[in-house]
């Protein structure tokens, strides 16, 4: 009989040195995303408050709604993606890693090569916005009404008020550098090329980011006491978190502008109505600027239903990402002037 002898300091050996690896893998991992972490600037911290829900679940319910960082792109997968260098899996990226010699141009799928530019943010993007660049054509006079102050039509105002755009790298009261400059830039058209009467409220919600939407709600029932649902579009102007800017940004009659995303959430007892409205302006601005809409985004459950059960027609406008300028953005505050226009005054 032949006996058969195991060396288990071997097999032993083997394990062991299996273990090591997966904890070098583990360390480097769990360091990357420390060092993602650490370097961001988005606020409210969602990846935390995504932890403390999955291991405290009573918490969720009570404290922490995940529907008040809608725009926060710091959640818990995107920073493992992002430590695994798969956070932006494009066909660019695959393309130019695999073959460097085309790291300024890509072929497109008809065998053509087309030009593609890294997002590089420069001095010429740190300016203000300058009306004189404007293309031609995005404007309709025939829409122009006269305008009467006494009675407002639209009604603008911002849960996130500091959110920046690339210009500034963190939260910023800046209005040339966050969502208030695009505010300003939709009301000055509104009224002086449209004659539409625009309250625009610049009440900074977000002293404290997770507070944000109780301190906007108080806001928007002011003006709900006053006026009554006699706004024909209540806008609560944020913007969304990325890193692809091509994802957010889109060429209206040869100017870069930042794309829009409307909001709507189902929790709220006016969203058949606020939905129409959503959909009505999706419709209407694909149609006039084809491309500078993104994919309707509907929850279920938004914290304080985003305020959208005060008014009959009130959407969240996410107007481009912290990577777009503000150049980009503002130039989409006056594209979207024009079909805000038409959806009051073209009726």
């Amino acid at each position: 009989m032949v006996v058969q002898r195991v060396n288990s300091g071997n097999q032993k050996s083997g394990l062991d040195f299996g273990i090591v690896v997966i904890l070098i893998f583990l360390i480097i991992f769990l360091s990357r995303c420390i060092s993602i972490v650490s370097k961001n600037t988005e606020r409210g911290g969602l990846a935390y408050v995504q932890m403390l829900n999955f291991s405290l679940p009573v918490i969720e319910t009570q404290v922490y709604n995940e529907g008040a960082y809608l725009e926060n792109d710091y959640s818990i997968k995107n920073i493992a993606l992002e430590a695994l260098g798969l956070e932006d899996i494009t066909t660019e990226r695959i393309l130019k890693s695999e073959m460097p010699m085309l790291s300024d141009s890509l072929m497109s799928l008809d065998g053509k090569l087309v030009e593609y530019s890294e997002y590089k943010l420069g001095e010429g993007s740190i300016s203000k916005y300058d009306k004189t660049e404007v293309p031609k054509g995005i404007h309709d006079d025939s829409l122009k009404k006269e305008l009467n102050k006494s009675k407002p039509e639209v009604l603008i105002y911002h849960t996130h008020s500091a959110e920046n755009y690339a210009e500034s790298k963190g939260p910023t009261d800046n209005k040339d550098q966050n969502v208030v400059g695009v505010g300003e830039v939709i009301e000055k058209e509104l009224e002086e090329r449209y004659g539409i009467s625009v309250i625009h409220d610049k009440t900074k919600h977000d002293v404290s980011y997770n507070d944000s939407y109780d301190r906007s709600r108080e806001t928007a029932k002011k003006y709900s006491d006053k006026y009554g649902n006699s706004f024909k579009l209540v806008v609560d102007l944020h913007r969304d978190g990325g890193k692809n800017k091509n994802a957010f940004t889109q060429n209206i009659k040869g100017k870069d502008a930042a794309k829009i995303m409307f909001v709507t959430t189902r929790n709220s007892k006016k969203f058949e109505k606020n939905n129409k409205v959503a959909n009505d302006l999706q419709k209407l601005t694909e149609s006039t600027f084809p491309g500078l809409t993104r994919d309707r985004m509907i929850y279920n459950n938004g914290i304080n239903a985003f305020n959208q059960d005060i008014f009959d027609n009130s959407v969240i406008f996410e107007i481009g990402a912290n990577i777009n300028t503000s150049s980009e953005t503002q130039y989409t505050g006056e594209l979207m002037a024009r079909v805000i226009a038409e959806y009051i005054n073209g009726k």
